[in-house]
């Protein structure tokens, strides 16, 4: 299945590409806080809540430079049974002189969920990918 959804940064893209550049491990943070939210959410909306030692795990590859973009190729997985595991790539855009396109598009496997489980896990996967975009906009929006 598949996920794509961006936010924009009141930050120009000089300003906002070095972040990516150095050192990426910053955004595991970021990540797993927002696959812990989606995984509660998952739970309030029926999917088992697990032992409470549920943890998300987030890695990132080598940053990818493209003709007018950044790409940081991500994962996330974990025991969070009610989030699937994404497998991501975030693309950091310019969108005009001041301000940036930070866009997500993650694709995952079903694991043999089908009818409500899978949109379930659908919207998880969405949840996650929307509230991981905010976190790291108000982050990159805080940094001047």
């Amino acid at each position: 299945m598949f996920v794509r959804d961006f936010i924009h940064v009141e930050q120009p893209f000089e300003n906002v590409a070095p972040r990516f550049v150095a050192d990426a491990r910053w955004l595991h943070v970021l990540a797993e806080d927002a696959a812990a939210e989606a995984h509660q959410l998952s739970t309030r909306l029926g999917a088992p809540a697990g032992d409470g030692r549920d943890r998300v795990h987030c890695e990132t590859g080598p940053v990818r430079v493209r003709l007018d973009s950044l790409v940081v190729p991500m994962s996330m997985s974990g025991s969070a049974g009610a989030l699937p595991p994404l497998d991501a790539d975030l693309e950091v855009s310019p969108l005009g002189p001041d301000r940036s396109q930070i866009t997500m598009s993650a694709t995952y496997r079903r694991l043999g969920a089908t009818g409500p489980e899978a949109q379930l896990a659908q919207r998880a996967a969405e949840a996650g990918v929307r509230t991981f975009l905010q976190a790291l906009a108000a982050s990159l929006n805080g940094a001047s």
